[in-house]
């Protein structure tokens, strides 16, 4: 094995090294003895710090419809809290202009939201499942194509509508209605 290391911390004479072997990252204390001795177990705690609340997500499915300024943290949030499966519609890219508003960053600009909030949640929990509607719900589009996405929406235990579009909040909420999931809806004014 390769030890590639990227960091190294002085601490009072002994340093930690944090370094990488294939995908592996490790952690190594540097002693005095200038002997490594692996740290990665102290590092690597399972200690639980979310609350217990946060519980009842374990297995429930959210859809995020629109995710700029709001839903985009909203996503993130709900990933962080232990949301591990996300149904994403949006049909914008990534804009300068959206990063001062925006959970994504300028590594996002130029991709389409969808395709870069989708890897930012996957960096928060590797185990989480995205799967997306790269379209504009209530914009032009096939039959067929909007009947997928309507089905999608009404197998998810929750629907969060953050578009801004009159459209989108009238589909997801029929969404809502007719398959009784719950919506919450939000909007940002300047």
């Amino acid at each position: 094995h390769r030890w590639a290391a990227f960091s190294s911390i002085p601490f009072s004479g002994y340093g930690i090294i944090v370094g990488l072997i294939g995908e592996q990252v490790l952690t190594k204390f540097l002693g005095s003895d200038n002997h490594t001795h692996d740290i990665t177990k102290v590092l690597m705690d399972h200690q639980q710090r979310a609350p217990d609340r946060n519980s009842a997500f374990k297995g429930k499915r959210v859809a995020i419809v629109g995710y700029g300024s709001m839903g985009s943290k909203v996503a993130v949030s709900l990933a962080r809290m232990g949301i591990s499966s996300f149904y994403l519609i949006d049909s914008d890219y990534m804009k300068v202009g959206n990063i001062e508003r925006n959970e994504l960053d300028w590594a996002a600009v130029g991709a389409h939201k969808a395709d870069a909030l989708k890897e930012q949640l996957k960096r928060i929990n590797a185990h989480v499942t995205v799967d997306l509607w790269v379209n504009h719900l209530g914009g032009q589009t096939a039959i067929a194509n909007l009947e997928i996405c309507l089905s999608a929406l009404s197998a998810c235990d929750l629907i969060i509508e953050t578009t801004g579009s009159g459209q989108g909040f009238v589909y997801a909420s029929g969404v809502s209605e007719d398959a009784c999931v719950p919506i919450v809806w939000g909007r940002v004014f300047g």
